[in-house]
């Protein structure tokens, strides 16, 4: 529009340039460049620590911080929530058994284990893609 013209017009031979000079509009942000380098610290140091946790740690603060925050700051570093593998735990008694099996069956030929039924129902993927 005409308006729109004769006010970046004005802008620039009054500024030397066409942006606005006003200061950026909406609330000033949470954290400060401090804070947001100690919640990068926090995560590398804990990294199973929940948004909410850390936002309950930082809450005698004088201006407390919401887990949305945390969470936002934490986005715009490039660190996200992950959930964690499952995998199942070996006891020492479990470990020992094995070991001795892998003796006991060290010296087997080929056609012995061509005489084994594999029925191993569990599925191990390196890359779990069903959900688990």
């Amino acid at each position: 529009s005409r308006a729109a013209v004769s006010t970046v017009m004005k802008a620039h031979t009054k500024h030397g340039k066409t942006t606005s000079v006003k200061r950026r509009s909406g609330c000033n942000t949470t954290l400060i460049d401090r804070d947001r380098r100690i919640l990068k610290r926090i995560m590398a140091k804990q990294y199973k620590t929940t948004a909410a946790k850390v936002a309950e740690f930082n809450s005698h603060l004088n201006n407390p911080v919401s887990t949305k925050t945390v969470r936002r700051e934490l986005h715009k570093s490039n660190i996200y929530g992950k959930a964690t593998i499952s995998k199942p735990f070996i006891t020492d008694a479990n470990a020992k058994l094995r070991k001795k099996w892998c003796h006991d069956h060290k010296t087997w030929t080929i056609d012995d284990w061509k005489n084994i039924v594999w029925s191993d129902e569990s599925s191990f993927t390196l890359f779990p893609t069903n959900g688990r």
